[in-house]
C-alpha cells in the first residue's frame, strides 16, 4: 500500500527538521528558556503596595469620604495613606520617595458636587514611581466620575 503524496512529503519534512538540532532548540529548548527568563525577571512584582499622601485643602464631606476610601480595610494591603497640611511639604515629601503620589483634594471639592462645575482632584506624581501614579491617577479620577454619575442622576 503506498501512502498519499502529502502524508509522504509531511514525513519527509518531520525527518529533516528532527535530524536539525536547531528545529529541536527553537521549538522546545528557547521557549522554556524565555519563561524561565520572564519568571525570574518579574519575580516578587505580583504584590503592590504604595504609600499616598494626602493635602486636604477642603476638609468637607467629600473630602473626608474620600480620605476614609483610601484609609478604608479593602484597600489597606494595597494603600498606605499619609495626611499633609501643605502641598509643598507633600512636593518634598513626593520628590524624597516618602510617597508614591499625592492626592491635592481643592477648596470647595465637596461643595462642588452639588454645582455644575464639578472639582477634580489633582495628583503629583513622581516620573520614577510611574505605576503608583497610574494606580492613584485612576483612583482619583473614578472617585470623581462616581460623583459626577451621582451629581447627575440627582
Amino acid at each position: 500500500m503506498t501512502l498519499p503524496v502529502p502524508v509522504v512529503i509531511a514525513a519527509k519534512d518531520l525527518r529533516q527538521r528532527f535530524r536539525d538540532r536547531s528545529a529541536v532548540v527553537l521549538a522546545f529548548v528557547a521557549p522554556l528558556l524565555i519563561a524561565a527568563l520572564m519568571s525570574f525577571a518579574f519575580q516578587g512584582a505580583e504584590q503592590f503596595h504604595a504609600t499616598m499622601g494626602v493635602v486636604d485643602h477642603d476638609h468637607g464631606a467629600l473630602a473626608t469620604a474620600f480620605r476614609d476610601v483610601l484609609a478604608s480595610k479593602g484597600l489597606r494591603t494595597v494603600v498606605t495613606t499619609r495626611t499633609f497640611g501643605d502641598e509643598a511639604v507633600a512636593r518634598r515629601a513626593l520628590r524624597h520617595r516618602q510617597v508614591a503620589a499625592v492626592f491635592v483634594l481643592p477648596d470647595g471639592f465637596s461643595a462642588a458636587a452639588t454645582s455644575s462645575a464639578p472639582e477634580p482632584i489633582d495628583v503629583l506624581t513622581s516620573v520614577d514611581l510611574q505605576l503608583a501614579g497610574q494606580v492613584a491617577a485612576s483612583g482619583a479620577t473614578s472617585f470623581v466620575a462616581q460623583i459626577n454619575a451621582d451629581r447627575l442622576s440627582v
